[in-house]
């Protein structure tokens, strides 16, 4: 148990205003004891079955938070109603609260004998330090205080002995290491050793190494492109006249030839809108809508089953708008599923598609359904195809961008 400094009144006696019940943590209390937490109280105390000793850890007395079964008297917590009697007595949590306060009491003053506790001792309280704050008038910080570490005599003492700033002290027979060169005495063994050291000569083709060279007003050459780093991350307005910018120069990035080829590849603005006067090649508008215009001497691309998204397999006949509008299909079995693919959903289309028997014949047009959407046909009478062998029936699909409606020529001769 942590020490800690648990509340008491005496003769304080209430009742339970709620239930609390079994693993309950909120008791609330009909009376203020006119103490706060924490606090023992003895649930029903008069009774030797249900008696139980709670703490009070948070809360007011009317909502507060309680720990239960302090004793471990019972194996499930029990339920207590409303109205049951909670008393505030002395317990042996009061005692064993005391006991701990008194360990944990700080020691002052003079202390004889020998100081011993059963939970802490001086070592062990002491063991992280004494912060350096606590001495004297507190203005000495920790850090302050470690540099006291490896001192070896007086602080002031060595402090005074040393010159100050302005001092004309003179340096006798004081040793100076420069480079393993010692410069010591006059200034005639002071130049003797200058003139010994060894110095880079300006015609030398010497390394320097991790050496600063301020460029402002000399000449630096013989750059090549192994001496600059991968990450020196130049800014593009060093390069040329420094029109150009960083943002400006990154837009470079994905380029695969020459700019301005491609440029000059490209169509103008009224080149773009010639090619409607006179294409070289096919034009995609990109499912954008046409207006007012007058179409005459076109022509409609017929799809077969070499197209890429047009076939008659399995008995599945999948057609795609993307390689026309229409179609000229054999069948060589029944149609039981039957799909339309690339539709614009909302937009209305128009599909033609001339279905031809085989050699054999007999093919049936199974599908009731486009696109998992059954199709109407004249009369609700389904699409019945002619089954003669080589026969050819025209079928046209109208689509209004959610129906489908279909309808037929048969045994076109």
């Amino acid at each position: 148990m942590t020490a800690q400094n648990s509340n008491i009144v005496n003769a304080f006696e209430t009742t339970l205003s709620a239930q609390l019940a079994s693993g309950g943590t909120i008791m609330v209390l009909a009376d203020d004891p006119g103490i706060t937490s924490p606090a023992y109280f003895v649930v029903d105390p008069d009774s030797d079955s249900a008696r139980e000793v709670i703490e009070w850890t948070a809360g007011a007395y009317n909502n507060a938070t309680v720990s239960r079964d302090l004793d471990s008297k019972h194996g499930t917590d029990p339920t207590h109603a409303s109205g049951t009697k909670v008393r505030l007595a002395v317990v042996k949590q009061h005692i064993k609260d005391i006991h701990e306060r008194l360990d944990d009491i700080a020691v002052t003053g003079a202390v004889t004998g020998t100081l011993n506790s059963g939970t802490q001792d001086i070592a062990t309280t002491l063991a992280s330090g004494i912060d350096a704050t606590k001495i004297a008038d507190g203005t000495v910080s920790d850090a302050e205080f470690q540099h006291l570490n490896g001192v070896t005599s007086g602080i002031q003492t060595q402090i005074d002995a040393l010159p100050t700033n302005d001092s004309s002290d003179t340096f006798t027979n004081k040793s100076i290491d420069l480079t393993d060169n010692t410069l010591s005495g006059t200034f005639a063994e002071f130049n003797t050793a200058v003139s010994d050291a060894t110095l880079v000569d300006l015609d030398d083709s010497q390394t320097l190494t991790n050496k600063g060279i301020d460029s402002d007003n000399n000449n630096i050459t013989n750059i090549v492109n192994a001496d600059i780093k991968a990450a020196a991350a130049i800014d593009a307005t060093k390069i040329a006249d420094g029109s150009v910018t960083s943002a400006e120069f990154q837009y470079i990035g994905g380029l695969t030839s020459d700019a301005q080829t491609q440029l000059d590849a490209k169509a103008t603005t009224a080149d773009t809108l010639d090619e409607f006067g006179n294409p070289v090649a096919a034009l995609d508008i990109n499912d954008q809508e046409l207006t007012k215009f007058i179409a005459k001497d076109f022509a409609e691309d017929l799809a077969t089953t070499s197209d890429s998204g047009t076939s008659f397999t399995s008995n599945t006949l999948t057609l795609d708008v993307q390689d026309g509008n229409v179609f000229s299909i054999t069948l060589d079995d029944n149609v039981t599923t039957w799909a339309i693919n690339n539709l614009v959903a909302g937009k209305a289309t128009t599909i033609s598609v001339i279905l031809k028997q085989d050699g054999t014949g007999s093919r049936l047009m199974n599908a009731t359904q486009i696109n998992s959407t059954t199709f109407k046909t004249v009369g609700a009478g389904g699409l019945t195809l002619t089954t003669t062998a080589s026969a050819i029936d025209i079928v046209t699909v109208v689509f209004d961008g959610t129906d489908y409606f279909v309808f037929s020529q048969l045994a076109m001769g």
